[in-house]
C-alpha cells in the first residue's frame, strides 16, 4: 500500500513459481482475500479483553407504567436472558428511575434483589458494598426474579418526573471500571436532576428557518456525557416511547449514541403494550442483545501516498485526526469516507503501479472476550479516462454520502440551506458529464452514463424524503430520528429508505407468495412509486426497510377481503392492530398464505436491520397521506413530479454550459 520494499521475515519466506508467484499463495489468506481477521497479539491490549456487559437503564414514571412500556421492557428482557452473546464471563445490571433513581443488589446468594433508593438527584452518591453488576451465569435466579418483579414494584406510580440524566450519570458509575452496554428506555423529558431538558417544542417553528433548532441538539450535558461514556468504553443505546406524539427532544438525547457507536430507537405514537408496536419494540430489543456486539473498538482508515481521508460519516468519536473510537459495533453499522486526491499519483504509479489502495483496519473485543483485528483492503485502478470512471460510478454508494453529507449540512446551516445542495451535486455531475460526453442518446436528454441513470430519481426521493421535506406535518423528533438513523445505515438500507418497494397484492403472478423447493418465498415484482399503478380495486405493500404499508383500496374484491379478514366490512375491525399470517391448514395457494408468506418473509430476512411493522389501513385514512407522499415520481404537494425534475434539470444544465 505504502510501496515500501522490506525484507521478509524468515518465518513468513515461501519459495517462488517459475511466474514469480509465492508457492504459499492459496494459503495465505491475508495476500488474497479482501477481508480478513487476526487474532491481535497482546502489544493491542491496553488491559485484559472486556467481557460483555449489558447494563439497563429504565424509566418507571408513571407515563413509562400507563403506556406499557415498563411491563414490555421486563418481559423482553427476561426472554432475552439466555440469549445475550458471551461466555460465562457475561455481565448484566439494572437501574430504575422516576423522580429518584432505584439500585438493585443482585447478589447470588438471595433469590430476591434488595432495592436501594437515591433521592438526591443532584450529586450522585453510589451506595458501596453491593453487587449492582453482576455474572448473568451465577444470579439467573435473582435477575429473573427482579424482571417479574418490577411491573408490579411500581404498578400505580403516580410520579410523572424524570431524573434521566441522574440515572445515566449513576449508572456510568457502575459501568465504568469495566465499560460494555448501556441500553436506555425513557418516556419522559428528563425534568429533575441533571441534565433536564425544557420543552422546547413550539409549532410555530415548523416549516420556518428556524425548524432547524428543535432538530439539533441544543444541550452540552449530553454531549459531554457521551464523551466520558466514549473514554469509559460504554456504548449508548436508546428506546424513546412518545406517546401521543409528545416531544422528547430526541436531538439532545441522540448525543448519547451518535459518539458512543450506539443506536437510537424511536416509537412515535407508541401505542401500548399489547400491540403492534410494543411487538416492534420487543423484536428491536431482541435484536439488539443478541446480534454479534463488539466492544471497546477502534478503527481507521489508511490510503495510499497521493490521497488522504477528507471526512469520517457514522456514529463514532474521532479520537484523533483518523482514529476512530468505538465503544461499541455491530453489523447494523456503516461508516462513510470521503477522500480527496491531493497530488500527482505519477509518482506513485512508477512505485507500484497503476492503482490506488485503501484499508481498514477494525480492532475490537468480541462477545467471547477475544480481541481481534478485521482488515478490509480495496485495490482501485488509476486511470485518466473519463468514461471509465464514469462507467464504474456506484450510484447507491453515491446517493449515501450525499445523504450523509446533506445531513451535516442541514444541521450546521438549516434544513433549506441543505435541501438546495442535494440537486446541486447532481446538477454538477450532469454539466461535468454533458460537457465531456454530450447527451447519451437523442431520445434520452438526461445527459448522464448508464451506471448514474436513478441518481436523479434519487435525488428526487431525497428532497420529498422525511428528512428534508418541508411540512407542518413533519414531527421534529421524528425528523431528528431518521438524521441519526441515516448517519449510520447502510448502503441498501439507506436506498430502500429512499425510494420504497411497492407491491401488488391483489393481481398476484403465479408463483408470488409461494414457496421455492428451497423454502423461498418468491417476493412479486416492484412497482415504480407512481399512482399510475395504483387501482381503485387493489391492495398495495409499500416496504421501505423501516415498516409496512399495507392499503387497502376502495373497491377490492369482497372474495379477497372474506380470505384476508374473514369479512367484507372493514370498518368493524381494528385494522391497524391486524396481522396477516399464513395458516398451514389452508391450501398453499390461497390469498391468505401467499399474501401472508410475502409479509412474513420481508419481516423475517435475515439480512434485514431493523423489525418493519406492518401497518394495515384504508384508502383515505390518515396513513394514506404518509403512503401518498411515498409516490415519488408523482406531483404530491408542492413537489415536482419526476418528470418535470428532469425538465428542470436539463434546463438547468443548458444554462450552466452556455
Amino acid at each position: 500500500m505504502c510501496g515500501l520494499l522490506n525484507e521478509v521475515p524468515v518465518d513468513y519466506f515461501s519459495p517462488l513459481t517459475s511466474s514469480g508467484v509465492r508457492q504459499d499463495l492459496a494459503e495465505r489468506a491475508e495476500l488474497t482475500c479482501g477481508a480478513i481477521e487476526f487474532t491481535a497479539p497482546n502489544e493491542y491490549m491496553v488491559r485484559p479483553p472486556q467481557p460483555p456487559v449489558y447494563f439497563f437503564v429504565i424509566d418507571v414514571s408513571c407515563s413509562a407504567v400507563t403506556n406499557g412500556q415498563l411491563q414490555i421492557v421486563s418481559e423482553t428482557i427476561l426472554r432475552c436472558l439466555d440469549g445475550l452473546p458471551g461466555d460465562q464471563s457475561t455481565r448484566v445490571g439494572f437501574l430504575t428511575f422516576d423522580s429518584k433513581c432505584h439500585f438493585y443488589n443482585l447478589r447470588a446468594t438471595s433469590t430476591k434483589p434488595q432495592m436501594m433508593v437515591m433521592s438526591a438527584t443532584e450529586k450522585i452518591a453510589i451506595p458501596s458494598g453491593y453487587d449492582f453488576l453482576v455474572h448473568l451465569k451465577d444470579c439467573k435466579t435473582v435477575i429473573t426474579n427482579l424482571l417479574t418483579d418490577l411491573p408490579k414494584m411500581f404498578q400505580g406510580n403516580q410520579d410523572n418526573r424524570s431524573c434521566l440524566g441522574t440515572a445515566l450519570k449513576a449508572a456510568q458509575h457502575i459501568q465504568k471500571p469495566i465499560g460494555g452496554k448501556m441500553l436506555l428506555f425513557t418516556s419522559n423529558l428528563p425534568s429533575v436532576g441533571l441534565g433536564v431538558l425544557p420543552n422546547r417544542f413550539d409549532p410555530k417553528l415548523l416549516n420556518t428557518p428556524k425548524e432547524i433548532l428543535l432538530v439539533r441538539a441544543q444541550n452540552e450535558y449530553y454531549k459531554k456525557f457521551a464523551l466520558q461514556c466514549s473514554k469509559k468504553q460504554i456504548g449508548v443505546d436508546v428506546f424513546a416511547f412518545a406517546r401521543d406524539a409528545q416531544f422528547l427532544d430526541v436531538a439532545n438525547l441522540g448525543q448519547l449514541t451518535e459518539l458512543t457507536g450506539g443506536q437510537m430507537h424511536y416509537y412515535h405514537n407508541f401505542q401500548g403494550y399489547g400491540t403492534l408496536d410494543s411487538h416492534k419494540f420487543a423484536m428491536d430489543l431482541f435484536t439488539d442483545l443478541t446480534r454479534e456486539t463488539g466492544f471497546e473498538a477502534v478503527m481507521r482508515v489508511r490510503c495510499s501516498h497521493g490521497i488522504s481521508v477528507q471526512n469520517h460519516l457514522g456514529n463514532f468519536f474521532l479520537r484523533s485526526t483518523d482514529l476512530l473510537a468505538l465503544p461499541n459495533i455491530d453489523p447494523s453499522k456503516a461508516f462513510g469516507v470521503t477522500f480527496t486526491i491531493n497530488e500527482d499519483l505519477g509518482p506513485l504509479i512508477s512505485t507500484i503501479g497503476p492503482f490506488v489502495t485503501i484499508q481498514a483496519a477494525l480492532l475490537y473485543t468480541t462477545t467471547n472476550s477475544e480481541r481481534r483485528i478485521r482488515v478490509l483492503t480495496t485495490v482501485l485502478p488509476i486511470t485518466n479516462d473519463l468514461n471509465l470512471i464514469y462507467k464504474g460510478m456506484d450510484v447507491n454508494a453515491i446517493v449515501n454520502i450525499n445523504m450523509k453529507l446533506s445531513i451535516q449540512k442541514a444541521l450546521a446551516s438549516g434544513i433549506t440551506e441543505a435541501r438546495d445542495a442535494i440537486p446541486n451535486r447532481l446538477l454538477e455531475t450532469m454539466v461535468g458529464y454533458k460537457m465531456n460526453f454530450g447527451n447519451s442518446t437523442p431520445t434520452d436528454p438526461v445527459p448522464l452514463p448508464v451506471s448514474l441513470k436513478v441518481f436523479p430519481l434519487y435525488t428526487l426521493a431525497a428532497l420529498k424524503s422525511v428528512l428534508f421535506r418541508t411540512s407542518v406535518n413533519v414531527h421534529p423528533d421524528l425528523r431528528a430520528y431518521y438524521f441519526q438513523l441515516f448517519r449510520f445505515l447502510p448502503v441498501e438500507a439507506g436506498c430502500l429508505f429512499l425510494y420504497p418497494k411497492l407491491f401488488a397484492l391483489h393481481n398476484l403472478d403465479p408463483y408470488s407468495g409461494l414457496l421455492s423447493e428451497e423454502g423461498i418465498v418468491y417476493l412479486p415484482p416492484a412497482l415504480n412509486l407512481s399512482s399510475e399503478h395504483l387501482s381503485r380495486n387493489g391492495i398495495f405493500l409499500m416496504d421501505n426497510g423501516q415498516s409496512l404499508l399495507m392499503r387497502i383500496c376502495a373497491e377490492v374484491d369482497p372474495q379477497l377481503l372474506t380470505e384476508l379478514f374473514g369479512t367484507t366490512d372493514l370498518s368493524q375491525i381494528p385494522l391497524h392492530q391486524m396481522v396477516i399470517q399464513p395458516n398451514p391448514e389452508l391450501p398453499a395457494d390461497c390469498a391468505l398464505n401467499r399474501i401472508g408468506n410475502i409479509i412474513q418473509a420481508i419481516q423475517s430476512d435475515p439480512d434485514r436491520y431493523f423489525y418493519p411493522r406492518l401497518h394495515i389501513f384504508r384508502d383515505k385514512e390518515a396513513l394514506d397521506v404518509t403512503f401518498l407522499s411515498a409516490m415519488i415520481e408523482d406531483k404530491y404537494s408542492n413537489g415536482q413530479s419526476y418528470h418535470e425534475f428532469l425538465l428542470t434539470l436539463t434546463r438547468q444544465v443548458s444554462e450552466k454550459i452556455k
